[in-house]
């Protein structure tokens, strides 16, 4: 399984809403409110309609990825599924998955937040999210109970708030077929539409990428030699002699 799959199922439920009764689990958005009751209970723990589920969420993104025995192993749950965050962060630890802080951490992380729990009058773990980005400032989350319902979150990686993630061993993904710059023997190419083959990369053609200009030959290299390269006088733009 792949970090890319997770993510992709995460963010297909991004929209739904919670309900306010049993009624219309399975609808995106009717009977939204705020009873915690969701479609993602019903799937993974029936008899727990009514309460808190950011980890229920999650849980349910790994089985509906997977299959439940697999989805527990990659999450370190061996013994049975958790829908309570610290327990969740304690089996973490246990297989060897956890890493504290944000330091390294990557699309696919299963991050958890630690603060003060009102209800209970005391901090703890109390809140998870899936990771799908990072950048130099902050990580970009889709998580599950927030605001009533499934939505995307970011945060600035200097937020004491963010306590630790799970790293689940992914496989990794297919590399060449990723949409951006390769590089081979030969030299550099770009691959604008994932998979392989004619008609995922370019060919014979000059095409703006982030704001610059690349000239690409017949086989899909980008060509480097200027005496190769011409300017059109007339519309400004790059051509291949």
């Amino acid at each position: 399984m792949t970090a890319e799959k997770i993510i992709e199922i995460a963010m297909e439920e991004v929209g739904y809403k919670e309900k306010k009764s049993a009624s219309c689990l399975y609808d995106k958005t009717a009977n939204a409110g705020s009873g915690n009751f969701t479609k993602y209970w019903s799937s993974m723990r029936p008899d727990y309609q009514g309460n808190a589920w950011c980890q229920c969420f999650v849980d349910w993104v790994f089985k509906t990825a997977m299959g439940d025995s697999e989805a527990r192993k990659f999450l370190g749950q061996f013994d049975g599924w958790t829908f309570y965050t610290p327990s969740a962060v304690g089996f973490g630890k246990i297989a060897g998955l956890w890493h504290s802080g944000v330091k390294d951490i990557c699309p696919g992380a299963v991050i958890y937040f630690y603060g003060y729990v009102k209800s209970e009058k005391k901090s703890r773990v109390h809140h998870v999210g899936i990771v799908y980005k990072v950048d130099s400032k902050k990580v970009y989350t889709i998580e599950g109970n927030a605001g009533d319902g499934v939505a995307f979150r970011e945060y600035f990686l200097t937020d004491p708030s963010l306590y630790g993630y799970i790293l689940p061993e992914y496989e990794k993904d297919d590399e060449e077929a990723a949409v951006g710059w390769h590089k081979d023997k030969i030299g550099w190419w770009y691959r604008y539409k994932r998979g392989h083959g004619a008609g995922t990369f370019y060919q014979m053609e000059t095409k703006e990428i982030n704001g610059v200009c690349y000239s690409f030959d017949r086989e899909g290299y980008l060509i480097t030699d200027v005496k190769k390269i011409g300017i059109d006088a007339k519309s400004g733009g790059i051509y291949v002699r």
